[in-house]
């Protein structure tokens, strides 16, 4: 399938009163323009059309366009799109985004198990030696310490060895 085909897949909806694929300007043409004995005529009261009518009429008061009318890509359902990057209705698109806050709180809660926090109240003079050789070689207090951790490791394996 070619990208026109898949284009022309989102933003149509199946009529089951022609049996083909339309848009919703085109379904709200035929029961504008439908009369009685005419192939249209099963567009003058059709229930799909009342709907499409609702989603034209709820996208115009949001002030969207009616290109946003079509085919949900995660549900597949015929509706008012709310993200049209991922082709995504609203239910679709705050269930992606709560899914991706919930992922983002548990990488959170993964890295903050690297954190180590040293209260120095009670070692005011080390902290200001830090702070003075963090200065010193344009180091923050953090870098600093982990400088020093990092020395001693490296002279404790020269030891062993």
């Amino acid at each position: 399938m070619d990208v026109v085909e898949q284009e022309k897949q989102k933003r149509c909806f199946y009529c089951t009163k022609l049996n083909a694929y339309i848009t919703a300007q085109a379904c709200i043409d035929n029961q504008n323009n439908a009369e009685p004995y005419d192939r249209k005529s099963c567009c003058l009261n059709c229930k799909e059309g009342q709907v499409v009518k609702e989603l034209v009429e709820t996208a115009r008061r949001y002030k969207w366009s009616i290109r946003r009318i079509g085919n949900c890509s995660g549900c597949n359902e015929f509706t008012l799109i709310h993200d049209s990057k991922r082709w995504l209705c609203s239910k679709c698109y705050h269930k992606l985004r709560k899914n991706k806050i919930q992922q983002e709180e548990v990488n959170m809660k993964q890295e903050e198990k690297n954190i180590i926090k040293l209260d120095f109240t009670e070692y005011q003079t080390l902290y200001e030696q830090l702070t003075k050789e963090a200065k010193e070689q344009f180091r923050t207090v953090e870098m600093q310490i982990l400088f020093i951790i990092n020395q001693f490791f490296c002279n404790k394996e020269r030891v062993i060895q």
